[in-house]
């Protein structure tokens, strides 16, 4: 078995969008105060401006920059919202996200989960969206590309909004496929199957969108029957998750019905698949989840696959 490692910055507790809104503290609180049993949690040193340029256009990261030293509270766009402690929150996300790369990459750790906020994968090259500022997972991959070289990167998304900033930004880009459950129709309108890619990313874009109503059997039978093959044919030197929560059924910003079962499942198939194409390699990034007690239990049971269980035990009961 495979221990993964819980990274962390303290700082991402800093972003306040308000009384009200999904995307609070709280969040972050509850998972590092639930964390199963044995598993280590790492606190990583903050980004810097630099690293966020990896994905993002240097007059947009300094406006993100300004308006939060002013210390104001902010819309930038009707769903989100930006407060004096966003920038230092976005650098410590982005600091775990880089700390998971370079141990990833060194080998000195197989498997890391950032546990980090606000989440990214809406955040477009120059603007925000959904919740998101920078998008964490994609400068990830980024830096897995140019500064060591990773010709082959899957990035596999289950949050039930699609990831329309991390779609963007590979969409012509062969080294990095991007595979997608998500619900549609849904915040963002993306993530139709005719969007595939293009140029030399054609067909390195592959969106599974699934209806509202969707179960665990549902979603784990797309992804065993389409992501599976799409990612066994890729042989991607490291796997990514944008590890979204939100299609739980006790969630309210989405109309899917799975439970932490559905997602321990899809984590078991990714590691299964991790361990025959990509040296076991796995980074994953907490994207949506606000029902705070449906989220505790969807990433430890994330976490517990990451680590890897004994033959038999946590199957879904509708696995053949």
């Amino acid at each position: 078995m495979s221990i993964p490692v819980v990274v962390t910055h303290y700082d991402c507790r800093r972003h306040r969008p308000g009384i009200g809104h999904p995307e609070r503290p709280e969040r972050l609180s509850a998972v590092l105060n639930h964390l199963p049993s044995g598993i280590p949690l790492l606190t990583s040193e903050p980004a810097s401006a630099e690293d966020l340029a990896y994905a993002h256009q240097k007059q947009y990261i300094d406006s993100i920059r300004d308006l939060s030293a002013a210390g104001v509270v902010t819309y930038t766009d009707p769903d989100t919202v930006l407060s004096p402690g966003t920038w230092r929150a976005a650098l410590g996300a982005v600091g775990a996200m880089r700390w998971a790369v370079e141990n990833v990459v060194s080998g000195q750790t197989q498997r890391v989960f950032c546990a980090v906020r606000p989440p990214g994968h809406h955040a477009e090259w120059a603007n925000t969206k959904g919740f998101c500022f920078f998008n964490t997972i994609a400068i990830g991959a980024r830096m897995l590309q140019r500064r060591y070289g990773v010709r082959r990167i899957a990035i596999i998304d289950w949050d039930a909004h699609h990831g329309n900033g991390t779609q963007n930004t590979f969409y012509d880009d062969a080294g990095v496929l991007y595979v997608s459950l998500h619900q549609y129709p849904l915040f963002p309108g993306t993530g139709r199957r005719s969007e595939r890619g293009k140029d030399a990313g054609a067909g390195y874009n592959l969106n599974i969108p699934l209806a509202p109503g969707s179960t665990d059997h549902d979603a784990c039978q797309a992804f065993r029957d389409e992501a599976e093959p799409a990612i066994a044919a890729y042989r991607p030197e490291i796997i990514m998750v944008s590890a979204g929560f939100d299609g739980h059924v006790d969630e309210r910003l989405a109309g899917w019905m799975m439970t932490a079962s559905g997602y321990a499942y899809m984590t078991r198939r990714v590691v299964a698949l991790a361990d025959r194409y990509s040296d076991g390699r796995v980074i994953s990034l907490l994207e949506g989840g606000y029902h705070l007690p449906s989220l505790i239990s969807c990433v430890n049971e994330h976490l517990r696959e990451l680590r890897g269980r004994k033959p038999g035990n946590a199957t879904l009961a509708n696995e053949h």
